[in-house]
């Protein structure tokens, strides 16, 4: 399965939205070690939002 222009971009740009939110909860927080999440957000992003086929409807 390969990912289309399109895809990639809007999964490139929902990993970093992501990622923003990560800092903003450490922030929020007062600390913590981001580097392990904000280094593999790319990975998890295509995971959870193209191939594992989650639905919250049916968990």
């Amino acid at each position: 399965m390969t990912l289309n222009d399109s895809e990639l971009i809007k999964l490139e740009d929902k990993a970093h939205e992501l990622r923003t939110l990560c800092l903003d909860t450490v922030a929020w927080a007062g600390g913590g070690h981001v580097g392990g999440s904000l280094s593999s957000m790319d990975i998890f992003t295509i995971l959870y939002y193209k191939y594992l086929n989650i639905d919250v409807n049916n968990p």
